[in-house]
């Protein structure tokens, strides 16, 4: 372990002044793109911006216990532990856990104890499938979270000041990326063991930068998804949930932020080649 420590670079090697100007790149694309994507723009009523506010909470909060259930699990050795029994094994205890929790979260009435839990135990059920992630250097996870809180914030903006339903279109495409994405990581199960590096590098390459397009666009139409759900709660359509709509919204963000990771990690692969 302490090996892996002094191998593993501090995030104080962290370029920031390189950061800010990505940061700063990134906060003038985001209203460039707002400009661009949304030249007819809707100011948000009352029942939208508390609406979208009450589910941006939520979702911070959810990633708050995602994040500290990882930290938690890494420290306490049950990441070691996890990562020692079958693989299958994991998959599927994980895979169970947690749609089972987000479908308590679904089918649990608003505003309940049970649909707190619920939540709560989503959350952190995501915070152990991603405790391994903490062997991967903290400077890049400290760069991939960075990026990530950018793009989240510039696209969620775009996403609100939208009109109500002008990006709910895009869920079947998305769907469809993420169809494609799935292949592609299942595609090296069951390619022969012939198969070249350059092949398999290629297709982790789609699968990582495909993430971060597919993922991005999955929370602008969350975000957009969540102003429409405003305006049917308002009248009386749908039952008021922000907690249920932080799902969405924090699924997207995780998925988002492992892209991330992984397209560091093929930048760095790249480099030291």
């Amino acid at each position: 372990m302490a090996a892996f420590a002094r191998s593993v670079p501090s995030l104080n090697k962290i370029d920031w002044s390189r950061v800010g100007i990505n940061v700063g790149i990134g906060a003038a694309g985001a209203v460039g793109l707002n400009l661009l994507l949304n030249s007819e723009t809707k100011p948000l009523e009352a029942h939208e911006w508390q609406y979208l506010r009450d589910t941006m909470k939520w979702t911070a909060v959810g990633l708050g216990i995602t994040a500290g259930t990882a930290f938690a699990a890494f420290k306490n050795g049950a990441t070691y532990r996890m990562m020692a029994m079958n693989p299958w094994a994991v998959a599927g205890i994980s895979l169970v856990a947690g749609i089972g929790s987000m479908m308590l979260v679904f089918n649990t009435a608003p505003d309940t104890p049970a649909h707190y839990a619920a939540w709560a135990l989503f959350s952190a059920t995501q915070g152990m499938t991603l405790s391994p992630l903490f062997f991967i250097a903290p400077a890049i996870l400290g760069r991939a979270g960075l990026y990530t809180l950018g793009a989240t914030a510039g696209i969620s903006y775009v996403g609100s000041t939208a009109k109500s339903d002008q990006y709910l279109w895009i869920g079947g495409p998305l769907l469809a990326g993420l169809g494609v994405l799935i292949c592609t990581s299942l595609a090296p199960l069951v390619l022969p063991a012939t198969t070249s590096l350059r092949t398999l590098t290629m297709l982790e390459s789609v699968g990582a930068y495909g993430g971060v397009a597919v993922f991005s666009g999955m929370i602008l139409y969350r975000t957009n998804q969540v102003r429409h759900h405003a305006n049917l709660a308002a009248r009386g359509s749908i039952p008021r949930d922000p907690v249920r709509e932080s799902v969405g919204l924090i699924l997207s963000v995780i998925n988002l932020f492992t892209s991330i990771v992984r397209v560091l990690l093929l930048q760095q692969g790249n480099r030291r080649r």
